[in-house]
């Protein structure tokens, strides 16, 4: 399961998303991308409360496809710009369809990657209207790099190869 632990020496903060094979899986290698749904789980454990989506919200292979071509981008971002002075890195967003949480990712310095986390909380105890609590973590470049490619090698998984890619 994809997982990253915040970035510093004290870790407190575990962020676990797990692309899942259940009933509400749909998949059909030849439909548009935004007709394909995987389920997932979100978990994030701060110290000792733990907020879960179980089974909850779903992600389309389009929005999969977006995080990859995002962090893709920050990649490409911290090559080209980290040696320049004054360096001032973009936000990149993503987040489930229905609202259920969403991510800002932004290239802090050179071997970090913040984190801004919102969590529905209606979504997470299955109610129509509530409020978001947000987290703002930060971890290494590196694990954070490692945990998408988790998530593409699950993507993998669960198209049979069609999408995603394998890990070596």
């Amino acid at each position: 399961m994809p997982k990253i632990k915040n970035s510093y020496i004290s870790k407190k903060i575990t962020l676990e998303m797990n692309l899942v094979r259940n009933k509400s899986l749909i998949y059909e290698k030849d439909q548009a991308d935004y007709l394909n749904w995987f389920p997932m789980v979100l978990s994030l454990q701060v110290e000792d409360e733990i907020y879960t989506f179980e089974y909850l919200p779903t992600i389309s292979l389009e929005g999969m496809k977006y995080l990859f071509s995002i962090v893709d981008n920050m990649i490409v971002e911290r090559r080209k710009l980290s040696s320049i002075d004054n360096y001032r890195s973009s936000v990149f967003r993503w987040g489930a369809t229905e609202g259920e949480f969403s991510f800002v990712f932004e290239n802090i310095i050179e071997e970090f990657v913040s984190i801004e986390l919102w969590l529905n909380i209606a979504s997470m105890k299955k109610e129509y209207a509530g409020y978001n609590i947000g987290f703002d973590f930060s971890v290494i470049s590196e694990e954070f790099i490692e945990f998408i490619a988790q998530l593409k090698n699950q993507l993998y998984e669960l198209t049979d190869g069609h999408e995603g890619e394998r890990l070596v």
